[in-house]
């Protein structure tokens, strides 16, 4: 019926504008869905979108076919939270870059941004919307597009490097790029700040935009490891989402608190939280989100001693993660595997694993996983009683985790440094190398629970074995005056003398 159609427009000479309005058509609904897939009708216009997804791409197409490079962007960057919440990262990166190679604008200046710029772009009231947009306004949705593909090759574990320059971009966009930033480095790149993206969002009476910027902060915390920050960004953010009605905004906050929890032992109400955050992702079809939830119960399955079940968790995990194309949740997934790989004994498996995403980490210049990384890979060594490389190891995972910023991270990597001491015979540094590291966890609130104290008190075992229950705690005494640096000086003096 399609191909009949189509033959009987060609007859009539009127394909071109029949498919013009096709396009245009399909912008505004486009446009029309993008700031209500923000709020209580969430559900709705993801499906709707859903529903229209063919006609969507071959509006696209016949877009950039056709030369007109503003209709292009227009459509892309209205369809961005859409393949963001649908797990589309694949799709959006190759949407996103075709609308920009059919806009040929790339050595176009771009303007700075401009005031109240916290939506994304709409029709221009000042162009006719069969027209496109002026050059300035096809300029902003350029860079609005490089901004929103630069941040789905970051989840898709791609190069942005050469999308930029984001200048004058909109809000939404260089949000979404901070927010794929997280973990990676500098997240505000020189390309703004979380406390300016707060603010622009709420002169524009954004209120969304500002729930989102707050919720990133407390993301970029857990990073950090300020757990205080965490609980107050992803509070007040929880309050605006839940005024909004965003469901997505609400699974993000219960994901932020929940991983507090886990971290300070309290894994019943990080497991219900987690818990209840499958269902709601489940429900509304955000299968990257459900896959990050899952990992996180299977975290927990492993904590609590359930082995096989934290398996069928982390490999339901890392399944929809690859469907997703989205690589830091299917390295999350792996992660967890590896940790449960290492605590049944098998080292090669674990460490198969763990040692592609080293690589992939250290690539991206992504310092916390680096880290994370590092530690479990010294971890692996130290079990199969390389001592010496197990200390190469978790020295390299105690400078990343250093230019991280996370002290959990600094003291995870001086605990692996005490296994290694311990190992090598060297039971006094080991003894002082765990006050050192209890003392840095204590100072942030986040001492270890006694579900992850495995790998510590094994070289807590050793220390005290060779050295007495007093001379232990004497040593371990003296390691809690000394900060990280100093027993990195220590170390690296002692080392130069083996």
């Amino acid at each position: 019926m399609a191909a009949y159609g189509m033959e009987r427009l060609d007859e009539a000479g009127e394909t071109k504008d029949t498919l013009r309005r096709h396009v245009l058509h399909h912008i505004d609904l486009a446009e029309r869905a993008a700031p209500l897939l923000h709020g209580r009708d969430q559900r709705h216009w993801l499906h709707r979108l859903d529903a229209e997804t063919l006609n969507l791409r071959a509006a696209l197409d016949r877009a950039v076919t056709a030369g007109d490079g503003g209709l292009g962007l227009r459509l892309v960057n209205a369809l961005t939270w859409y393949w963001y919440l649908r797990g589309r990262f694949g799709e959006a990166v190759r949407s996103l870059r075709h609308a920009m190679e059919g806009a040929d604008l790339e050595d176009t200046p771009v303007p700075g941004p401009t005031a109240g710029s916290a939506v994304d772009p709409a029709v221009d009231p000042a162009v006719d919307p069969a027209a496109g947009r002026t050059d300035s306004a096809l300029a902003a949705a350029l860079a609005s597009a490089r901004a929103r593909r630069a941040a789905f090759a970051l989840y898709t574990g791609d190069d942005p490097a050469a999308d930029g320059p984001f200048e004058g971009a909109d809000t939404w966009g260089r949000w979404l790029l901070v927010h794929a930033r997280c973990g990676f480095g500098d997240p505000a790149g020189g390309d703004g700040s979380f406390d300016g993206l707060t603010a622009e969002f709420r002169k524009a009476g954004d209120r969304w935009g500002e729930a989102a910027a707050l919720s990133t902060l407390a993301t970029q915390a857990l990073y950090e490891g300020d757990l205080a920050a965490v609980r107050r960004h992803a509070g007040a953010s929880a309050a605006l989402f839940a005024e909004v009605g965003d469901r997505w905004g609400q699974l993000q906050a219960s994901e932020q608190l929940g991983v507090v929890a886990e971290v300070t032992g309290d894994y019943p109400a990080a497991a219900r939280l987690h818990q209840d955050g499958v269902r709601s992702a489940e429900e509304l079809q955000l299968w990257s989100h459900v896959s990050f939830r899952l990992a996180r119960l299977g975290r927990i399955a492993l904590l609590t001693g359930d082995d096989v079940r934290a398996t069928e968790l982390h490999e339901r995990a890392r399944r929809l993660a690859v469907e997703q194309s989205h690589r830091t949740a299917e390295q999350f997934a792996e992660n967890g595997l590896a940790l449960g790989a290492r605590r049944r004994g098998d080292l090669d498996a674990a460490e198969a694993l763990l040692r592609p995403w080293l690589d992939w980490n250290r690539r991206f210049g992504v310092d916390a996983g680096a880290a994370l990384v590092l530690a479990q890979l010294g971890y692996v060594a130290e079990q199969r009683g390389d001592a010496r490389r197990a200390g190469g190891l978790h020295r390299d995972g105690f400078a990343a985790a250093r230019r991280s910023g996370d002290p959990r991270a600094v003291a995870l990597a001086l605990e692996g440094l005490a296994g290694a001491r311990a190992a090598a015979g060297r039971p006094e540094e080991a003894a002082s190398l765990l006050g050192t590291a209890a003392a840095v966890r204590d100072a942030v609130g986040a001492p270890l629970p006694p579900a992850e104290r495995a790998d510590v008190d094994r070289a807590a075992e050793r220390a005290r074995e060779a050295l007495g229950g007093p001379g232990f705690t004497a040593a371990f005494a003296r390691g809690r005056t000394l900060t990280a640096e100093d027993q990195i000086r220590l170390l690296d003096a002692a080392v130069s003398h083996e």
